[in-house]
């Protein structure tokens, strides 16, 4: 039985799906936009991921324009400090240190705090 989307239309193309066609086009366009471009639509993304948390949680949702008009204010804010800041690359003594194992007595569990 075919994978069908909401519109019926069949999701699978062979062995690939619309989602591979759609990823390999999304890093297309992002290997090749300016980086100024790119750094508006990341912030622009963040921003609709921090709005839909807020509606799910509080009930209230901004409009599409503020929501464009606080990333480029983010952005442009970020680009401000970062200009102010001279970041030094700090020398590392003895190289880098080798990644090694917990104790297997350990469990080592990452969670995202947002539910």
């Amino acid at each position: 039985m075919p994978l069908l989307g909401k519109s019926g239309r069949n999701l699978l193309y062979g062995n690939r799906s619309i989602l591979d066609d759609l990823s390999e086009t999304l890093l297309n366009i992002f290997w090749n936009i300016p980086t100024e471009d790119f750094e508006k639509f990341y912030i622009l993304l963040w921003s609709i991921w921090s709005d839909r948390k807020h509606v799910l949680h509080v009930g209230a949702t901004r409009s599409g324009d503020s929501l464009a008009a606080f990333a480029n204010s983010f952005l442009d804010e970020y680009h401000a400090a970062s200009g102010c800041l001279e970041i030094k690359p700090v020398p590392i003594l003895g190289g880098i240190p080798k990644w090694k194992p917990h104790f297997p007595s350990l469990i080592k569990l990452n969670s995202d705090a947002s539910i």
